[in-house]
């Protein structure tokens, strides 16, 4: 069927179109889904939703424990650096002997 033929704009403007309702306005009912439908389908969100935040927490707890494994790996180096040290005395005297080059380059440790 053609639609219904129309006079003249009041704006006296031709080729303005007409307008139609907005597409928002417009209600289809066909898309009405009943309850238990409804009901189906948010308890298959919900459950999407507790996988995906298990996952995120699973995420988590495996970058703490190889954030833990690196920090005690940085120890144990330390410590063995530590160890492996060649550890001297020096006297007083000695030290005002030294150049600021060489004074640089002393570590003080506690005994």
């Amino acid at each position: 069927m053609t639609a219904a033929v129309r006079g003249n704009n009041v704006s006296g403007r031709p080729w303005k179109s007409v307008q139609e309702p907005k597409r928002s306005l417009v209600k289809n009912n066909a898309s009405k889904v009943g309850f238990k439908a409804r009901q189906e389908l948010l308890k298959k969100q919900n459950i999407v939703k507790q996988l995906v935040k298990e996952k995120e927490r699973e995420k988590l707890e495996e970058k703490e424990r190889l954030k833990k494994e690196l920090e005690e790996r940085k120890k144990r180096k330390l410590e063995n650096e530590q160890k492996a040290e060649v550890v001297q005395k020096i006297s007083a005297a000695k030290l005002k002997r030294m150049k600021k080059k060489q004074l640089r380059q002393l570590q003080k440790k506690s005994a």
